[in-house]
């Protein structure tokens, strides 16, 4: 893997878990934020989709 993909993989990992303690910090209950998680999880599996249909080199 090259390091620029390292690098946006980690960057991601930031900004999800920065975005759940975010939704932790907001007093969400534990309900809402698997909400958001499961929202999250469902956007990305199809956006990973999407690019191995397009680029098959992956």
């Amino acid at each position: 893997m090259k390091l620029k993909e390292q690098l946006n993989k980690l960057e991601t990992n930031l900004t999800v878990h920065s975005h759940i303690i975010n939704l932790i910090d907001e007093g969400n209950d534990i309900r809402s934020i698997r909400a958001v998680c499961v929202n999250m999880i469902n956007y990305t599996g199809e956006q990973i989709k999407i690019l191995k249909a397009e680029h098959h080199d992956l």
